[in-house]
């Protein structure tokens, strides 16, 4: 992000049911929002299995309505920012240190990345 500093490394906004963010990987964001930011009544969605590294706040969980789930995510950050509402599940973040991440974190990272499908798109 460039101009604005509302929004995070990936940013998730209303009711989305039966979505998922699985398996990324967000490095070296110094954005004051979440590496990754659920933003006001994302709602049944679920985050799973990513990465945040070198960030100021691993997420933004700004009053996510019903369905939305937080599990099995890592990160180096020591901040969270989270405004809950009833009838989400919030897994606490994994802390890993730098350069000495567990299995699953280096697993993650290696299968990061775009899908072959949209590698064009990236000049």
């Amino acid at each position: 992000m460039q101009v604005s500093v509302d929004g995070g490394g990936i940013y998730t906004l209303d009711r989305q049911p039966n979505s998922t963010l699985i398996g990324n990987y967000i490095v070296d964001m110094p954005n004051p929002y979440g590496a990754l930011y659920g933003d006001n009544t994302t709602s049944y969605y679920t985050y799973l299995n990513n990465v945040t590294e070198n960030v100021n706040i691993s997420a933004l969980i700004a009053e996510n309505g019903d369905g939305t789930r937080w599990e099995q995510n890592y990160t180096t950050a020591t901040k969270h920012m989270m405004n809950t509402t009833p009838n989400q599940h919030i897994e606490q973040f994994k802390y890993f240190i730098p350069r000495n991440q567990p299995v699953e974190v280096m697993d993650i990272i290696a299968e990061a990345g775009l899908e072959e499908a949209y590698e064009h798109i990236v000049e």
